[in-house]
């Protein structure tokens, strides 16, 4: 199967352009970013101040915790509803950003599971290489040692790949076909076999199109950083502060709109394609099974 990837990028661009409140769900997928920087890091790393404060170490893994609970649940939940805006938006159905949270309510958590359960699959696999590697590497000369840990990337690497397709598919199965964590990553490692090469190209336009966004986000905030610094070091006194922090407000403003704009444009893209490798008669006749299923719970 070969289909039109330009087509595709411009049917997503047209409806992040026309739709704006989809930008709103964007900015609950960068949530998910700022989650995982928050589990990827020390919390002195992400606030060094608060290393003044008196608090007890549990008391900041708690803080911690709570954080990432928070944005992980409006992550889950703002995937959830941008998918079932562009579900509706795809069949010209009235959408907007309340209807689709709400109906997100009864779908999240499937999205949650989803994310664990291949966590957790990847994290079985990588420990499962890297601990015999790892043993029998400090028994063996540097250069032996090099290329049995290049071996073990090898294996890793396409493991990584794949768990990267399964939390960009079995989302959109959870959600559309209003299956089970279990069974949509059944179904997206399906798809992901028939359609390997064309979701692999697929994948390397998305990440040319992510790091133009990103280029774009701080090109856009570029301007209001200089003049940020500019006001810093050229004036004084109260009308320094004033000016150089509406200016960095500024900067992340923009920087944060047109990321969160991204976020929703690289969903849609997927959604699109996805909805013509499964077929959008599908998606339609299954629809009136999600929405029941979500008003139940």
């Amino acid at each position: 199967m070969d289909l039109n990837f330009r087509k595709i990028l411009q049917q997503a661009w047209g409806l992040t352009k026309a739709h704006r409140f989809l930008w709103a769900f964007g900015l609950f997928l960068i949530f998910g970013l700022a989650a995982n920087i928050i589990l990827g890091q020390d919390w002195g790393v992400i606030a060094p101040s608060i290393k003044t404060v008196n608090v007890s170490q549990e008391s900041r893994w708690l803080i911690s915790a709570a954080a990432v609970l928070i944005l992980g649940f409006l992550y889950f939940r703002g995937k959830a509803g941008l998918i079932i805006a562009l579900r509706d938006l795809s069949q010209r159905q009235p959408a907007g950003f309340l209807a689709s949270w709400r109906q997100s309510r009864g779908v999240w958590a499937r999205l949650a599971a989803i994310f664990l359960v291949v966590n957790l699959g990847l994290s079985v696999v990588v420990l499962a290489v890297d601990w015999p590697l790892e043993y029998i590497s400090t028994r063996l000369p540097a250069g032996d040692a090099a290329v049995l840990s290049a071996a073990g990337l090898l294996i890793l690497f396409p493991c990584s790949v794949v768990a990267a397709y399964l939390y960009i598919l079995a989302p959109l199965f959870a959600v559309l076909f209003a299956q089970p964590a279990r069974a949509a990553i059944y179904a997206a490692y399906d798809l992901w076999a028939v359609n390997l090469w064309l979701l692999v190209r697929f994948g390397l336009y998305m990440i040319c199109t992510r790091l133009i966004g990103w280029l774009c986000s701080l090109l856009a905030a570029a301007p209001f950083v200089f003049l940020a610094i500019l006001a810093y070091y050229k004036l004084s006194g109260a009308m320094s502060a004033a000016l150089a922090a509406v200016a960095w407000a500024s900067a992340v403003v923009v920087f944060i709109s047109i990321a969160a704009a991204g976020a929703a444009f690289q969903q849609a893209c997927w959604f699109l394609l996805f909805e013509q490798l499964t077929g959008p008669e599908k998606i339609t006749e299954d629809k009136s099974v999600a929405v029941s299923e979500a008003a139940s719970q």
